[in-house]
């Protein structure tokens, strides 16, 4: 199971301008490198999200919950975030963080064998114009777009298929450094069902989506399955990416 949080303001601050004392070395590094009020405050409040959804992880059970600051979130070798001891040492855990709109949405696993690959993303819905559509969806996509008629359904649609990429990308370990064309996401309006072998979100609410990948590199044709919803004028999505997908 993976565990989620949707988060928004305000953060527990830090003293006369200096960064929280809830952050670990390297994040406080870091943060005090950050001079764009937005990006500093995305930053925050993405690591406090996510560090208090790695905390209770890690307390789960009869285990109490370490503080904050003795662990870490930082960028590994792909650029992906992983959990570690403040002192360098590994955590066998997995997280994905995502921001837009002044709100966080986190994602955290267990992950003993560092095998398996998830990547978040949250949207604020709104309006996608037709030029949007036309540089960004593929043919498939944008038809589904348009056979909607104009407003909310449309607006969610259109979020909802741009969202997944971003969440497939960030699985893959890609970001938005290939065409957002070569991923291809079908939609289901029905509630997620339970899939052997395929870890999801906890709770109810979520909905699957199959994504297929033409990188053009060793995984020409990669599937990634995912899983999406609405929440408080946004959409969450979550792609899986378990250790023997092909």
């Amino acid at each position: 199971m993976i565990r989620w949080a949707l988060r928004s303001g305000p953060v527990p601050a830090g003293k006369a301008g200096k960064p929280p004392a809830w952050l670990g070395p390297a994040e406080r590094e870091h943060a005090a490198r950050l001079f764009v009020p937005k990006r500093r405050a995305d930053f925050l409040l993405g690591r406090w999200a996510a560090k208090e959804l790695v905390a209770d992880l890690l307390g789960g059970g009869e285990r109490t919950a370490p503080p904050l600051d003795t662990f870490e979130i930082v960028p590994g070798p792909s650029g992906a975030p992983v959990v570690r001891l403040a002192d360098g040492g590994p955590l066998p855990l997995g997280v994905s963080v995502s921001h837009s709109d002044g709100t966080a949405f986190c994602a955290a696993w267990h992950d003993p064998d560092g095998t398996l690959a998830a990547g978040a993303d949250l949207e604020r819905i709104e309006p996608r114009s037709e030029a949007f559509v036309r540089d960004f969806f593929t043919d498939d996509e944008a038809a589904a777009w348009a056979a909607r008629p104009a407003g909310e359904a449309r607006d969610e649609l259109a979020t909802a298929i741009w969202s997944a990429k971003e969440a497939v990308l960030k699985a893959l370990r890609l970001g938005l450094r290939m065409d957002t064309r070569q991923v291809a996401c079908a939609l289901s309006s029905e509630p997620a069902e339970p899939s052997p072998g395929l870890p999801r979100p906890e709770g109810n609410g979520w909905r699957r989506f199959e994504a297929r990948v033409s990188t053009g590199g060793p995984e020409a044709e990669a599937s990634v399955p995912g899983f999406w919803r609405e929440k408080d004028g946004f959409v969450l999505t979550l792609a899986v990416r378990p250790p023997d997908a092909s």
